[in-house]
């Protein structure tokens, strides 16, 4: 998976196997008869660790969606008794805080 770090790209559209596939899962989910309006999803994929990728759903910015999607990680990994903490580090690897 380290290897789709190097390569990470932002798309508006499908740009392989498994985003077209997430693409589709997107379709039903907002196809679904139970989708209310103001619903969001966040998928994260990945083929072997070969490939991967993340789609965004109902989100007005891209930071909004991974901030929800790392909390849910965040809550998953204590239901599984795993401590996870997110820190996050400026281009130069410094940890900056604000106040």
């Amino acid at each position: 998976m380290a290897s789709l770090v190097s390569r990470a790209e932002q798309f508006d559209e499908p740009q392989d196997r498994l985003t077209r596939i997430a693409g589709r899962l997107i379709e039903a989910f907002e196809a679904d008869p139970e989708h209310e309006e103001g619903d969001r999803c966040a998928l994260s994929f990945s083929d072997s660790g070969a490939e991967g990728g993340m789609v965004f759903f109902g989100y007005d910015d891209n930071v909004q969606a991974l901030t929800d999607l790392l909390a849910f990680v965040q809550a998953a990994s204590m239901t599984m008794g795993l401590r996870l903490d997110i820190v996050g580090l400026d281009e130069d690897g410094v940890t900056r805080f604000d106040g």
